[in-house]
Order: C-alpha cells, then structure tokens, then sequence
C-alpha cells in the first residue's frame, strides 16, 4: 500500500524508529536534530598538530642545541672541533669560505685565542683568512685534558665572533 502527501510525494515506511531529525518533516523542531559537525575539522587538528610541532622544534632548536661553536665572521664560516684522545686534547677551529663568497682584494687576518673560560689561555694564534670560495684553513692548540669547556675568540678587523662548545657535545 502506497500513501501519498497532497504534493503527490509517496511516503515510504519501514520497520526501523524513526530517528529524531526524521520526526520533523516541517523543520519547525530543530532542536531535536543533531548538529551538523564540521568538515574542515579533521583539518583543524592537522593544522593544530603542525603549529604544536613547529614550536616544539623551535624552543629545542634555539634554547637546546644551540649551534654556538659555529659562526660566521666576515663571510667564513667558523666552527670549533675537540678532538680528545688519552694524553691530550686538541681544540681546533675550521675557516671555509662560503661557495661563490669571495674575498675582496685585500688580506685579511683572523686571530684565534683558545681558553677554557678559566685557567687556561692560549697566546693569539694568527693567520690569514681563506680567500677562494671552499677553501678551509685549520688552526689548532693542545688544550688541558680536565677542561670542561672549549672556547676560541675570533677577531677579523673589527668583528669578534666567540665559539663555546661543551667536551660532552656530540656533534
């Protein structure tokens, strides 16, 4: 048996209750029916697990490891290295010239002082700055085996770049 509206819609029945939103038909009762969830919302918590994400790289990246036995000083990049062993330690620092960075005419002369920050410091060691894109120099000093900091002073004309590193780093 068909039964029809007096639009001439039929009307179907079956044996499941009726659900709250279907008891409406006029959509007088919007109460009872359920709100709509969002489509986007699956987005939002991407978009919020990405934000969480960033700024948990970015409080580790700049207050936990923070890079400060590398530098950059009048376009050289600078980094300092322990190299340890049983009877000594040496405490060196890498010059390199960036790739398509290069010098001007001019000579220019970079002074190192290693120390430990206390007792132990070195009398200024100086050399000249790499010149040609790529080019590395490495100065290096025999530091106390007992220090538990490494720190290399750095000057090129007026610029001063300081480069501390931990024994324990293990980069």
């Amino acid at each position: 048996m068909s039964e029809h509206h007096d639009d001439g819609r039929m009307i179907y029945h079956s044996r499941k209750p009726d659900q709250p939103w279907q008891r409406d038909q006029d959509g007088n009762q919007s109460a009872d029916r359920p709100r709509r969830r969002s489509r986007n919302r699956s987005l939002v918590i991407i978009l919020i697990d990405v934000a969480v994400i960033l700024l948990i790289y970015a409080v580790v990246s700049t207050f936990i490891s923070s890079d400060s036995w590398r530098g950059t000083i009048a376009g050289v990049e600078a980094e300092l290295h322990l190299l340890s062993s049983d009877q000594n330690n040496v405490w060196e620092v890498r010059l390199t010239r960036r790739r398509g960075a290069e010098a001007g005419p001019r000579t220019q002369i970079v002074t190192v002082v290693f120390s430990d920050g206390e007792s132990f410091e070195t009398e200024p060691i100086m050399d000249v700055v790499p010149q040609r894109g790529g080019e590395t120099r490495v100065l290096d000093t025999v530091g106390p085996q007992h220090a538990a900091v490494v720190r290399a002073e750095l000057t090129v004309n007026s610029e001063v770049l300081l480069l501390e590193r931990r024994p324990g780093d293990s980069r």
